[in-house]
């Protein structure tokens, strides 16, 4: 009997650590974010026309051409600008 408490103890003891692990790789991954979050929402907005109809994003995060460059070569059949690929 002694051995099977002893066993179960270190069970209950195992799992608030796994818990508390588990807590803490949330936290993290919350935090970082919260932190994406906050630093786009001060960002300011930038525009490729005069009509801000087209939001500018960089070259690495389109396929290598930007949001203007792609306005720019024209757009797809409904007059709309050439979107960036999806990953």
């Amino acid at each position: 009997m002694p051995l099977v408490n002893l066993i179960l103890r270190f069970m209950w003891r195992f799992r608030a650590l796994m818990a508390l692990g588990v807590l803490i790789i949330l936290a993290h991954i919350w935090f970082n974010d919260a932190i994406r979050v906050w630093d786009n929402w001060h960002k300011p907005i930038e525009y490729c026309d005069k009509s801000h109809t087209v939001v500018y994003v960089p070259a690495e995060e389109c396929g290598g051409i930007s949001s203007c460059d792609r306005n720019a070569m024209g757009s797809d059949l409904n007059g709309k600008p050439i979107p960036c690929p999806t990953p």
